[in-house]
């Protein structure tokens, strides 16, 4: 990615902002098993974006089960849990960047 994309989805530290992560969720197919659902328009990799989405779904499995609720109702109730709240908490949980964005030289 360039430069000035960087420089707009990242905050200060290089971690993507909320409103970019809240985007990147609306872009993508949650708990699809295609890497090419996870493409989106910030051109940040796919696979690691899987990856970050598919602990947002074990992460939704974790409150549903303190919720009391059981397996068979996880996609009868993922709606309900599938919020910006939950997903900002669980990219709040990281010590370190789920996301390495690789920058292109501006030549």
């Amino acid at each position: 990615m360039t430069t000035e994309t960087y420089n707009k989805i990242t905050n200060e530290n290089g971690w993507l902002k909320d409103e970019i992560i809240i985007d990147l969720r609306k872009q993508i197919y949650l708990n699809s098993l295609f890497f090419s659902d996870y493409e989106n328009s910030y051109g940040i990799d796919s696979h690691q974006v899987c990856n970050f989405f598919d602990g947002f779904i074990d992460y939704i499995s974790e409150l549903m089960d303190e919720d009391g609720m059981s397996d068979e109702d996880f996609f009868n109730n993922l709606d309900k849990y599938d919020t910006t709240d939950n997903l900002l908490e669980w990219y709040g949980c990281f010590d370190e960047n789920p996301f390495t964005l690789e920058v292109e030289d501006d030549e």
